[in-house]
C-alpha cells in the first residue's frame, strides 16, 4: 500500500511539474488555438515533460530513490535489458534500461493526461 501511494504521488508531482512547464512554453512559444490537434499535441508535450522528470529522479538519485517512482518503466527497461544483454543480474551497460524505460513511462503517463485532458478540457 505503501508504494502504490508513492507511485501515484509520484505521478502527480510529475503532472504538476510538467503542467507547469507547460503552461511555461504555451506562454512563451504557443498560439491559443483551441482544435483537437492542439490538445493532442500539449498531452504529448506533458507525456514527455512527465517521462523526462520520472527518469531524471531515478538518475540523479539512484541512492536516495526507490524505483516505484518511475514505474513502470525502470523494471520493464531493467528487465528487457538483461534478457537483450544476457546479463543475469542486471543490466550490462547502467543506462541502458532506459532506452525501454521511456517508451513505456511515456504511454503510461500519456494515458494518464489524456484522462485528465477530457475530463478537464479547459486546462489544455
Amino acid at each position: 500500500m505503501k508504494d502504490l501511494l508513492l507511485f501515484v504521488s509520484a505521478i502527480l508531482i510529475y503532472f504538476s511539474h510538467s503542467y507547469g512547464l507547460y503552461r511555461i512554453y504555451k506562454l512563451n512559444f504557443y498560439s491559443d488555438a483551441q482544435d483537437e490537434s492542439s490538445r493532442r499535441s500539449s498531452v504529448r508535450i506533458v507525456s514527455g515533460f512527465m517521462t523526462a522528470f520520472s527518469l531524471a529522479v531515478v538518475v540523479a538519485f539512484p541512492n536516495y530513490t526507490n524505483p516505484v517512482v518511475a514505474m513502470p518503466g525502470v523494471y520493464v527497461g531493467l528487465v528487457l535489458s538483461m534478457l537483450l544483454g544476457g546479463q543475469s543480474h542486471g543490466p550490462g551497460d547502467p543506462y541502458s534500461w532506459m532506452l525501454f524505460a521511456a517508451p513505456t513511462n511515456f504511454v503510461l503517463y500519456y494515458w494518464v493526461v489524456q484522462l485528465v485532458a477530457k475530463r478537464f478540457p479547459s486546462l489544455f
